[in-house]
């Protein structure tokens, strides 16, 4: 039934039709055709694919017709198209594919009248791209408008790493007429993204947002947001950045956008005109930017510079490199430019005798998941270009396109059109390059016209050249400055660039870069916006001797230098001949920096230094996805110190690369370039698996799922942290893992899944292997796998050996802390050894609390820290003063309007008697048994630490603070803070005087400030588990209080902190002394919750 759903317009129209009408009638103004999985790769034939489109297009119009046009208004049909299942920048398909699978879709949707497109959920920028050139092709969408709509994860980041400024940068040159996101979480989880679109995009912004976290009860997904709390969070949303276009995604209902409708009509303001307007946005300009995968590279204000090192016409030894087919030192070459402050990477692989267009291709593809800066692809043949363009998922640079040749201009102006591209534009027609300003200009205009008026681009889109030449063939410097303005006027919107190291071409190696840097100097001031150049070749003109100065401006014609020598050349020949006999000057030996050293795994252990260690050199090439380096280096490590030291560094570099992707540092394509780099490094222990083998994990994507690249990326990373895959491929029976199963040394099966259906499948082979005695570990992971759902319905099949990854960095840390056993080959039957899902002991009492496997985060140094005081003007600066009049002081009415005053007055009195401080610590933890957590003293050990008891809800939900913990190991920050005694010594006096008004208030504000201590306290413990990487919100809480273990408890906390150093003791009651103090302990789970047991 589930794959039929595709096939609904065809099939069952009527259906179809009837679900458009009932959300027109909900008050939509546009609908999407129920086409989201209608590519010609979806359903595996473009004919099908094009009837499907065709007839989902044709079911919204006649909805629109039967609803809309009776009433009077116009309603809008958007062709819906998804992302698919490969991404390409992943290297799950390509650019061609995607394209090709689109054509088909996009013309169905265009024969049957939808208004306009929508690219949805999109996850890597490549995918667009490709649905958008559907879309403007003859034999697609014929110019059908289009929203792109991306789905981003906690990071705000799309899969393939692609940030929202990023996202922005790239879909520009496209102008679409909405950039968006949907899917992906509810509105919550979507506001901070949402927050950065806003900032940034000058385009319209579209919004839809899922109804709220799903969840999975009985294996059927459901959603947590009614319609009017769907409607008043998303309306909200709507107020505060101004989105033009919104609805919902996933569990959205016609209720829901009735609801929505109706919040939103109420919040319309009325015009002279009478009609209703919502408050504008005031949309950001749009500011020209390049941009690699995962990050923009802005053009201006500040200077762009191209790197040119990775150019085999101008290095002898990166040209070296192309004919030696060592795209990985190529690229190694390329990315040490970013560290040299290149902007762009220029990369230019003609060599006699060799397929340029398929060396460019290789090494983009290279480059295009590794760089962070962008890419100028650098070619006269346009063939080569339109090789390396679909590799590039960021916003590319083309070099170039001139009138030397005018089809092949017009070839690169329709590559630039269609990948979205920016194009250099060089001052050359048919004559030879551009001599005289005159032709400069008219040859410049002439490019700009037609890149404009034939392929729809726009001025920021170019980049005009004017072109350089070398003053030792007489050229006039000054001249070629002169023409940048000039040029620039000629072409209003445009950029100007330069090839600057041409300047100095054919002069002495020993004045080359001087000369370089003083024409630059002066060609920026002129207006020049970027150069191409040796951005770590060229000194620094304050760097430069006053006698080279003089020399090299008088050779370029430039102020400062002999305007009236008769020998320009003359002075600057010189110094570079007498420099011949004397060491060089820094300033001037700098020209020759980016060709030194050798490239490849030597340059890398070279630059690593004598004193590096052999697992520093190693996880180096680890993190930058080197394979040839790190097997060199992995070679290395194992003859000096064997397999265990090679198999602990590299575990250790991958567990880092875990952490660096959860903080958004890196991304997924870069992590899977690590983990193939590390697999290269482990390959000499294939014939000593059984020695170095942390154990097998069987893995599969259940039976009717399809879907495998989050198991492939799961795969993949346990593979290089030590552990044997066996990879049983999709759509695999409960038979076929049980049977692999059963294998000596399996220690875990990981069961992936994409389709809600996968739960079910999920469920039938954890009791089956429960059912077959085999006591292995399940990790459950994929986009159906709901954590709540996997406490509630799996764990009670295999108990106490089956949990939730989020990810396969997860999947490492849980499996790496059952690891740590005698014998790789046992199997985890011992309950120590086991992670125990947090749902075993709910499984029990029903609780519907369930984390992830492994702490929550991790400190190198635990324990209780020393004793801090607390800033007074901090203090005052968290007090809750509505807490403090309101509760605390019992005021109402005009009593109100002089607490305040009074307020101040007593801070006044009391500030210079407060001793505020504070003692805390991240300690030890794990859950031993229902309820119950050992929370330990790093230097004493877990065994003598305090175990602490939790109760659990009666009903509902029946949670416990002590699910929030994991079995193995976990954090528990604690902490104490006081006022100090002081305070409570004179509330005490004035209560003893009778005065008990002022006792009152002094008691009251003695409280307030208590939790202002306690709020400073978990401000700054939260922010040492985000630095850790831990979540972003945490839950306090405190002994004594609903769902807390009891007062009791508070000897055991004091000692732990060491709170004595504050002044803190507790009487044989169990309180607190001074009075006015508080201890705590924060829950570190983002979705930690306040309850009553």
């Amino acid at each position: 039934a589930q794959g039929r759903i595709a096939l609904l317009p065809l099939e069952h129209p009527e259906i179809v039709e009837a679900l458009h009408a009932a959300y027109f009638e909900a008050g939509s103004g546009l609908v999407e055709t129920a086409s989201f999985s209608a590519s010609t790769r979806d359903l595996g034939s473009e004919d099908l694919a094009y009837r499907v489109n065709l007839e989902a297009a044709r079911a919204a119009r006649r909805a629109e017709a039967r609803i809309c046009r009776p009433a009077g208004r116009k309603g809008l049909v958007a062709g819906s198209m998804g992302p698919g299942e490969a991404p390409p920048s992943l290297g799950a398909s390509s650019y061609s594919e995607l394209k090709a699978s689109y054509l088909p879709q996009a013309r169905g949707l265009a024969d049957g009248g939808a208004d306009l497109a929508i690219i949805e959920t999109c996850q890597d920028p490549l995918q667009i791209k490709a649905a958008i050139s559907a879309l403007r092709s003859p034999r697609g969408g014929r110019g059908l408008p289009f929203i792109v709509s991306a789905t981003v994860d906690e990071r705000g980041r799309m899969l393939t790493g692609t940030g929202i400024e990023a996202l922005v940068a790239i879909l520009a040159p496209y102008k679409p007429l909405a950039i968006g996101l949907n899917c992906s979480g509810g509105p919550d989880e979507l506001e901070s993204a949402l927050a950065t679109l806003a900032r940034v995009s000058p385009f319209p912004l579209c919004f839809m947002p899922n109804a709220g976290l799903p969840c999975t009860e009985g294996g059927c997904t459901t959603y947590p947001f009614g319609p009017e709390i769907f409607a008043s969070k998303v309306s909200a949303m709507v107020k505060k950045f101004g989105i033009q276009i919104v609805g919902g995604c996933c569990g959205t209902a016609p209720g829901h956008i009735a609801a929505l409708k109706k919040v939103l009509d109420a919040q319309r303001t009325w015009a002279a005109d009478a009609a209703p307007r919502l408050p504008r946005r005031q949309a950001p300009k749009a500011k020209p930017a390049l941009a690699s995968l995962y990050e923009p590279v802005p053009i201006g204000p500040e200077f762009f510079s191209i790197g040119e090192r990775a150019n085999s016409a101008g290095s002898a030894a990166f040209a070296a490199l192309v004919d030696a087919e060592d795209f990985e030192a190529m690229a190694q070459k390329a990315l040490a430019q970013e560290g040299t402050g290149a902007s762009a990477i220029d990369l230019h692989l003609s060599r006699p005798g060799r397929d340029e267009a398929e060396d460019l291709s290789r090494l983009a593809s290279l480059l295009a998941p590794r760089a962070k800066a962008a890419l100028s692809l650098d070619s006269s043949d346009p063939a080569a270009l339109a090789k390396a363009l679909p590799f590039v998922g960021g916003r590319a640079i083309l070099n170039s396109a001139s009138l030397e040749d005018a089809e092949k201009a017009r070839a690169v102006f329709s590559l630039a059109a269609e990948f979205g591209a920016a194009v250099i534009c060089l001052a050359l027609d048919e004559k030879g390059p551009a001599k005289t300003s005159e032709d400069k200009v008219r040859i410049c205009r002439n490019l700009y016209d037609m890149a404009l008026g034939e392929f729809g681009l726009s001025p920021e889109d170019l980049f005009f050249d004017p072109l350089t030449f070398t003053v030792a063939a007489g050229a006039d410097g000054a001249a070629t400055i002169a023409a940048i303005a000039e040029v620039k006027k000629a072409c209003p919107g445009s950029f100007a660039i330069l090839g600057v190291g041409n300047i100095s071409y054919g002069l002495p190696r020993k004045v080359r870069a001087t000369t370089t840097s003083l024409f630059l100097q002066a060609a920026a001031a002129a207006g020049l916006d970027a150069a191409i150049l040796d951005t770590g070749g060229i000194p620094k003109p304050s760097a430069i001797p006053p006698a080279l100065r003089a020399a090299a401006l008088t050779a370029l014609g430039l102020p400062g230098g002999d305007t009236e020598a008769q020998d320009k050349l003359g002075p600057l020949l010189e110094y570079a001949a007498a420099q011949e006999t004397s060491p060089a000057p820094a300033a001037c030996t700098a020209g020759t920096a980016g060709t030194a050293g050798t490239a490849g795994a030597a340059g890398a252990a070279g630059a690593a230094g004598a004193a590096a260690t052999l697992e520093s050199t190693l996880a180096a090439a680890l993190s930058r996805g080197d394979q040839k380096a790190a097997e060199k280096f992995a070679l290395a490590l194992l003859e000096a110190k064997g397999h265990e030291a090679l198999m602990e560094s590299v575990t250790t570099s991958m567990a880092e690369s875990g952490r660096l992707w959860a903080e958004g540092a890196i991304s997924l394509p870069l992590v899977l370039r690590s983990a193939e780099a590390a697999r290269k490094a482990l390959t000499p222990l294939a014939e000593m698996k059984a020695q170095t083998s942390k154990g097998k994990v069987v893995m599969a994507t259940v039976k009717g799922d399809l879907h495998d690249i989050g198991k492939n990326i799961v795969a993949a990373i346990l593979a290089c942290s030590g552990w044997e895959v066996v990879d049983l491929g999709t759509d695999v029976s409960t038979d076929r893992i049980l049977e692999a199963a059963r294998h000596e040394g399996v220690a875990a099966v990981g069961l992936s899944g994409l389709l809600t259906r996968s739960l079910g499948e999920m469920k039938k082979t954890c009791a089956a292997l429960n059912r077959e005695g085999l006591d292995r570990l399940v990790l459950c992971g994929g986009a159906a796998v709901d954590p709540r759902y996997v406490v509630r319905e799996l764990e009670p099949q295999h108990p106490g050996l089956v949990l939730s990854c989020k990810d396969a960095f997860e999947a490492a840390r849980v499996l790496g802390a059952v690891g740590d056993r005698p014998k790789a080959t046992e199997p985890l039957v011992s309950p120590p050894q086991v992670p125990e899902s947090r749902s075993r002991k709910a499984s029990a009492s029903g609780s519907a609390i369930a984390i992830p496997g492994g702490p929550a985060y991790r400190l190198a140094e635990t324990g209780a820290m020393e004793p801090q005081p607390l800033d007074f003007h901090a203090l005052v600066g968290a007090l809750n003063e509505k807490w403090l009049f309101s509760t605390l002081w019992a005021y109402r009415g005009e009593e109100l309007s002089k607490a305040k005053d009074e307020l101040l007055k007593l801070l006044g009195e009391i500030e210079p008697i407060l001793r505020p401080a504070l003692v805390y610590g991240h300690f030890p933890c794990r859950l031993v048994s229902e309820g119950r957590l050992l929370i330990g003293d790093p230097e004493k050990g877990l065994k003598s630490s305090v175990e602490m008891v939790f109760p659990r809800e009666k009903d509902g939900l029946r949670r416990s603070i002590s699910d929030y913990f994991h079995p193995v190991l976990d954090m528990m920050p604690i902490f104490a803070a006081t006022v100090g005694r002081e305070i409570s010594d004179r509330a005490l006096g004035l209560k003893e005087s009778g005065n008990y008004e002022e006792y009152w208030k002094l008691h009251g504000l003695g409280s307030a400030l208590a939790e202002a201590a306690a709020r400073l306290a978990h401000e700054r413990i939260e922010k040492e588990i985000r630095d850790a990487g831990g979540p972003a919100k945490t839950r306090r809480y405190s002994f004594g209080f609903p769902a807390c273990p009891g007062t009791e408890y508070q000897r055991a906390v004091l000692d732990l902190l060491g709170a004595a150093r504050i002044g803190l003791e507790v009487t044989s009651g169990h309180q607190l002394v001074p009075e006015h103090s508080i201890t705590a302990f924060v829950v570190p789970r983002k979705d930690a919750a306040y309850f009553d047991a």
